[in-house]
């Protein structure tokens, strides 16, 4: 059994004391409800064969909260338990759906859809969420005092739930005042200037620092045959330096190492596997482990190793503030965001789905005093076949949960919020293989505390690769002129390094954050995707409260036609500037116009001049409006001193910035181009 440290902790509870302070500043949430975090549904298709023979190619979409399959062509599918079958979905007039009797056609034949009645991604206007994972848990109520005497502090609110934070006017002063702590920073008039929001969902525990975390392994009590992962190969996937064939990319450890830059060290214990006292399907309940039962399982598993003394849970506290620093468990099943049936013959709602939740109605207690109130569930077994070890994309994505930052994805069926573009949208990574989880945003990183925010100044700007920041500055560009209270741009450089290397392109990324307007934090949990095309958009107030701008226009994440490409990046070998709305009755999307609550305003930021995608890149930064044209000069009566021989090469001057062009340049958004193409491969 591990024992506890004997070196005193009273410099680490000083800096617990002054980080909680920064948290009781930082989250003042007037909604007090639970929420749980979980994970995206896998990006691949599943065959499925029905009793009658045929085989149906489906797709599993959304995550814990609210999942449903489809064909391929989109069409809602549900599975009848009685029979097996897969049928189209059709209303059943009383806001859920139901099978009706179309069986899910075997190929994707046009003619087959032409008596289809039902629309694509059909889904219920209304779910029963008592007492299951469906965003909140609406049954208990916790409210967050911080150093004061109620010990259920925990306030778990992810964006997607009704959340709601103060004022956002002081959001970007609280940023700057915590930075000048995390870093010992003395003067921010020249450098840091705005922020990391220190975990706005009120937890204590620590971002920065070595994190001491639990993993405990439980078998299902129907896999007591099954091969599984050994304890020693759990520990190489969770805490190994560097790659190993069990882990190709890195471990867990290193994929925190890696995006806080060395500021966090999750050390991870393991335990044997524990033996369950029910099988997977009893635990799952038919609905992926949405319900109450999973929370009996991770009591089960709590109580066994309590009461058998195979853990000291005083060593996982500690800050020894009473909860335990961080737990992680991992079962022995496929997990069900895989879909379709496993290889035991397992559909996918009688396996867990991973998610982040808690013992938010009765805390566990450990002997020594020790709380255990949220928790974290993956599968150790890749995919729904073989005996693989389970891979770090699930495992770094609900830890992130655990540290308090909250899904940034979308799952109603319209855009996908983030994208592969976080770590915390998209773990599966570019290639699905959740061997490379993206890199957390910059917005992300600066609710960890990760990343110092920086004013540009007028003028060029440098801004270093993310994935190679230095560790004591780690920096990203926010930009607050000219918009409102709570809503600015961030400007961050992600290069194809680490676990970002298969990144379809590299350069800059541009997020649009908005925290003014308490209806934008609802972003994931309603159809708060905004893009060109929506009736009376961008007025009409629908946006993601952080929200990629894309260089290309094309506004794929919104639309939900993929989850990023080569077109979101700025560089001087595509698109390399962003900037205001030339011509309100006719803008040009996308602009760095500020759209808080639809109302539609010009900030006169001009980003421009982007350079050539490197581990350092530069920007070209300015507030102001557009320029007029230079008047021609007035033809002189003077003959010239010294006419040349030669044909005159006249200079292309620049509507809105009066620069002179060579001939053979390109005149784009005002600035001299060799070879641009902006705004849909036009110069305007």
């Amino acid at each position: 059994m591990t024992s506890r440290p004997s070196n005193p902790r009273t410099s680490r509870l000083d800096r617990t004391v002054v980080r909680m302070a920064s948290i009781f500043v930082l989250c003042q949430f007037q909604s007090h409800r639970m929420t749980t975090s979980a994970m995206l549904a896998s990006p691949e298709p599943f065959f499925e064969v029905q009793p009658n023979g045929q085989v149906v190619q489906l797709q599993l979409h959304g995550d814990t909260y609210d999942s449903w399959m489809t064909d391929m062509q989109g069409y809602t599918v549900l599975r009848d338990p009685s029979s097996g079958s897969f049928f189209y979905a059709e209303d059943d007039g009383h806001g859920g759906l139901q099978p009706s009797g179309q069986l899910v056609f075997p190929n994707l034949q046009d003619n087959h859809y032409r008596n289809l009645q039902q629309e694509r991604h059909l889904r219920p206007s209304k779910r029963d969420c008592q007492g299951m994972i469906c965003g909140d848990d609406d049954d208990h109520h916790h409210h967050n005092t911080v150093g004061g005497s109620t010990k259920h502090r925990s306030d778990r609110r992810s964006l997607r739930g009704k959340q709601f934070v103060k004022d956002s006017k002081t959001i970007v002063d609280e940023i700057i005042a915590t930075s000048k702590h995390r870093f010992n920073m003395t003067n921010t008039s020249s450098s840091p200037s705005s922020s990391p929001l220190v975990n706005p969902n009120g937890r204590r525990l620590r971002s920065i620092g070595t994190l001491r975390n639990l993993v405990v392994l439980i078998r299902w009590a129907d896999h007591q045959n099954r091969v599984l992962p050994s304890k020693e190969n759990v520990d190489i996937l969770m805490n190994h330096p560097g790659p190993h064939p069990l882990c190709p990319t890195g471990s867990v450890r290193d994929v925190y190492l890696e995006n806080s830059y060395g500021a966090l060290d999750l050390q991870s214990t393991v335990t044997d596997w524990i033996p369950m006292n029910d099988t997977e399907s009893y635990f799952a309940n038919g609905n992926s482990g949405r319900g109450q039962r999973i929370r009996e399982a991770i009591r089960y598993a709590l109580e066994y190793l309590d009461k058998n003394d195979l853990v000291d849970f005083d060593y996982f506290d500690e800050d020894q503030d009473g909860y335990i620093d961080s737990i992680t468990f991992l079962h022995s099943g496929y997990g069900a965001e895989f879909g379709g049936t496993d290889q035991f013959g397992t559909f996918y709602t009688d396996r867990i789905w991973s998610h982040k939740w808690g013992l938010y109605d009765n805390p566990f207690v450990t002997k020594s005093g020790v709380e255990v109130l949220e928790y974290h569930i993956s599968p150790s077994l890749w995919n729904r076949v073989g005996i693989s070890i389970g891979r770090i994309g699930v495992i770094a994505h609900e830890t992130g949960h655990f540290l308090g930052v909250p899904d940034m994805y979308d799952i109603d069926g319209g855009g996908v919020g983030l994208g592969t573009f976080d770590m915390m949208a998209n773990s599966w990574g570019f290639d699905g293989s959740q061997y490379f989880p993206p890199h957390m945003s910059a917005w992300t990183k600066l609710l960890l505390g990760w990343m110092i925010p920086y004013f540009p100044s007028p003028g060029v700007n440098r801004v270093a690769a993310a994935e190679l920041q230095d560790a004591t500055h780690p920096q990203v560009f926010v930009i607050t002129e000219g918009f409102p209270t709570g809503e600015f741009l961030l400007v961050e450089n992600r290069q194809k390094l680490g676990f970002d290397s298969i990144m379809p392109q590299d350069g800059i990324i541009i997020y649009h954050i908005d925290h003014g307007s308490s209806t934008a934090m609802f972003y994931e949990s309603l159809k708060r995707e905004g893009h060109p095309g929506q009736a009376d958009w961008p007025e009409n107030g629908n946006h993601y409260g952080v929200a990629v701008v894309q260089a290309d226009g094309l506004y794929h994440l919104e639309r939900g036609r993929n989850a990023g490409d080569s077109g979101d990046f700025y560089h001087s070998d595509g698109i390399d500037s962003l900037v205001p709305c030339r011509d309100p009755t006719a803008c040009q999307y996308p602009n760095t116009d500020s759209y808080q609550q639809g109302i539609v305003a010009r900030t006169n930021v001009h980003i421009t001049d982007i350079s050539i995608s490197g581990e350092e890149m530069t920007f070209k930064y300015r507030v102001g409006d557009f320029e007029t044209e230079e008047p021609t000069p007035a033809p002189s009566m003077e003959p010239s001193v010294h006419p040349s021989l030669g044909p005159s090469e006249q200079p292309t001057i620049c509507l809105g910035t009066g620069q002179r062009c060579l001939a053979h340049d390109n005149c784009c958004s005002g600035f001299c181009m060799d070879r641009k193409k902006r705004f849909f491969g036009m110069c305007r």
